[in-house]
């Protein structure tokens, strides 16, 4: 498909939609990252992409690289460099992103939510063709095809203009088989050159026509659209009738229903209250029982604790006159021993004394025989 027909394709259903109040929030362009170089077609493209949205709208623009599957990963992140410093930087510098899509739905899911954050903005086609109303061939999408096929002309012109020369020479020569050849060459070079005439100055046309083809498609969808409303429509009317007449039919049955439900449930209620009353009844004589049960327990409890207490008091006393009478039979041994070391004291204070006095003794005999000696 050509860059003209591209053009008309791409611009009609955009321009419908643009005249009737819709406007881009996001404008995808995807370039394969497996593509070992931008080549000449992919300049062009990219150059018209930009025309088409113009420099306001580039800020929208999300350029997704894929294929990265398909290549190393240093090769493609050199790539990738590559077109953000060269080839994609124009669009860049005007805020537009260059992210890479994975051929996961996570990554498909990623580039949405980066176009949902953007505001809706116009593409400068659209205000040229429909604000403006400017003929397309006017519009900077339009003169950039132009150029494009002027340039291809005026090549294809030069181009005969060597063949001209060339035929003249071999007229001059009187070559026949090389005039027959140029003469040929010179045809298809005039074909190509009436053919890209007559797609730049059908450009307008074929445009229209693509405007009114693509109109008459959503006509023909709208008419269809109502079609399917009112048969809808008249589908549901029809079911709801048929839904009240059911209603009404089934309201008697659900009444009686509700009547029988509301008698099952009182009766319910009923059994409920008796089942309960029996069962408190049976509670309060089982908590009577419990009670005197564990009275009696409490008193077998408490004589058997006032036995254990007597017993053990029983032990105490005992304990304690054994005690007792060891300790009165220790205080008789030790006043017998105190008795008797008292008596041996006294024993040997007597002696003590006797010797003193028979020391008193031979002391008043030594004295009188002093004496006589004298």
């Amino acid at each position: 498909m050509s860059v003209v027909t591209h053009l008309q394709v791409a611009l009609t259903h955009r321009l419908i939609r643009y005249e009737n109040g819709s406007k881009l929030a996001g404008i995808i362009y995807i370039h394969r990252i497996s593509d070992e170089r931008f080549s000449g077609i992919s300049v062009r493209n990219f150059k018209m992409f930009r025309k088409l949205c113009g420099d306001s709208t580039l800020k929208n623009v999300v350029i997704v690289t894929n294929m990265w599957g398909k290549v190393e990963q240093g090769i493609g992140e050199a790539r990738e460099r590559q077109l953000a410093d060269i080839y994609f930087k124009p669009a860049l510098d005007k805020q537009a992103q260059l992210v890479r899509y994975h051929n996961t739905a996570q990554s498909s899911h990623d580039i949405i939510r980066r176009i949902m954050k953007n505001d809706p903005a116009t593409l400068r086609i659209q205000e040229e063709l429909v604000d403006e109303g400017m003929d397309i061939r006017d519009t900077a999408a339009g003169e950039a095809v132009n150029e494009e096929l002027t340039a291809m002309m005026g090549r294809h012109k030069a181009e005969m203009g060597v063949l001209r020369a060339e035929m003249q020479q071999a007229l001059k020569e009187k070559d026949e088989e090389t005039k027959k050849e140029l003469e040929e060459e010179a045809r298809k070079l005039q074909g190509q050159m009436d053919e890209m005439k007559r797609k730049s100055e059908g450009l307008e046309s074929n445009y229209q026509e693509e405007r009114k083809r693509t109109e008459e498609a959503m006509r023909q969808m709208r008419e269809q659209s109502r079609l399917d409303r009112d048969r809808a429509h008249a589908d549901h009317s029809t079911q709801m009738s048929q839904l009240r007449t059911e209603l009404q039919q089934s309201h008697a049955a659900a009444q009686a229903k509700e009547q029988a439900r509301a008698l099952a449930e009182e009766r319910t209620r009923t059994l409920a209250l008796e089942r309960d009353k029996a069962l408190a009844e049976e509670r309060f004589r089982a908590s009577a029982q419990a009670e005197n049960l564990a009275s009696e327990r409490a008193r077998a409890a408490a004589l058997e604790r006032d036995r254990d207490l007597a017993e053990e008091r029983a032990r105490a006393s005992a304990q304690a006159e054994a005690q007792a009478k060891s300790f009165s039979q220790e205080l008789s041994r030790a006043v017998s021993e105190a008795q008797a070391r008292a008596a041996a004291e006294q024993s040997m204070r007597q002696k003590i004394q006797e010797l003193e006095g028979q020391v008193s003794s031979l002391s008043r005999k030594d004295d009188d025989d002093d004496c006589v000696v004298m």
